[in-house]
């Protein structure tokens, strides 16, 4: 007999998001910049270890 996994949109969300800290955290140990999205400008930026922010064109 086959098990199904069936997984609610919420579960996969949050699994992403949770996903996606952990990344950050790593990239901010190994000083790599990690992609952001400003909502309000409507453009993606780079965001360093030292603070920095380079909007991408």
């Amino acid at each position: 007999m086959k098990h199904r996994l069936i997984y609610s949109e919420k579960a996969i969300q949050n699994q992403f998001i949770k996903s996606m800290r952990k990344d950050n955290k790593l990239r901010k140990r190994l000083n790599a910049p990690i992609v952001k999205y400003d909502v309000l400008s409507k453009k993606a930026y780079l965001e360093f270890p030292d603070e920095r922010i380079i909007y991408i064109t």
